[in-house]
């Protein structure tokens, strides 16, 4: 995925909504929960509501398709988010992408 695409997409997502919700962005983009489900998921968790769970799904969903989330974890950990954010991107990076 070309990093400047990439970058909007998690962007659109959000670094550290990206990373919070890691899994089930990955259940979703691999066709293992439905579109339902995720946005319930996400809106139950308070961190979204419907319309911007459904978006956060669809771009996070296209890094995933594009095999960007390795590159995106990376991402992560080189902003200026929390440290604890960047630590679990680094772990979720070192599980899932190595």
């Amino acid at each position: 995925m070309v990093r400047e695409r990439l970058t909007r997409k998690l962007n659109s997502v959000g670094k550290e909504a990206f990373v919070i919700h890691y899994y089930l962005f990955k259940e979703y983009a691999n066709n293992r929960i439905t579109q339902e489900m995720a946005i319930q998921r996400l809106v139950g968790k308070g961190r979204s509501n419907q319309a911007g769970a459904s978006i956060r799904l669809g771009n996070a969903k296209s890094i995933f398709g594009e095999k960007g989330n390795g590159e995106a974890l990376i991402m992560v950990q080189e902003s200026k988010l929390s440290e604890e954010i960047r630590e679990l991107a680094k772990t979720i990076h070192e599980e899932d992408c190595e």
